[in-house]
């Protein structure tokens, strides 16, 4: 008769993975780094119907903290594939059709640079700054 308390899981590497959410902290600690606190990065996590699901928002304290959402993403447990929001700061709706996927770190490591150098991302935290440097 076996083992009542029989470990039948295999061996596990438990080591620290780089993540989708572990990028996207630390994008979120430089933004913070890189305007001495004046911005913030937050990043919001949820359950998304079974999806893992990240918003990427800048915190502007000296604004009453007001948050503006820059993009949101969403995987499945397993990490990768990646799926983006392609409109930054409108909904959180994140339907297939407005979904962009991506297959791996590296691609989205790319997705993530081109994004956060965009004009129009650049525009906003500039913008941002200004105000709660006033």
């Amino acid at each position: 008769m076996p083992a009542i308390n029989e470990d039948l899981w295999p061996e596990l590497n438990l080591a620290s993975a780089i993540t989708p959410l572990s990028i996207l902290r630390e994008q979120a600690g430089l933004l913070r780094a890189r305007t001495h606190g004046v911005l913030q990065g937050v990043v919001q996590t949820w359950n998304a119907g079974g999806f893992i699901a990240h918003s990427f928002n800048v915190d502007v304290p000296a604004l009453g903290g007001y948050q503006y959402t820059l993009f949101n993403v969403r995987h499945t447990p397993a990490g990768y594939p990646v799926y983006v929001d392609m409109r930054p700061g409108q909904s959180t709706d994140m339907t297939p059709s407005r979904a962009k996927e991506i297959a791996d770190e590296g691609e989205f490591r790319n997705w993530l640079r081109e994004t956060l150098h965009s004009d129009e991302v650049k525009r906003i935290i500039e913008n941002l700054y200004a105000q709660a440097s006033t």
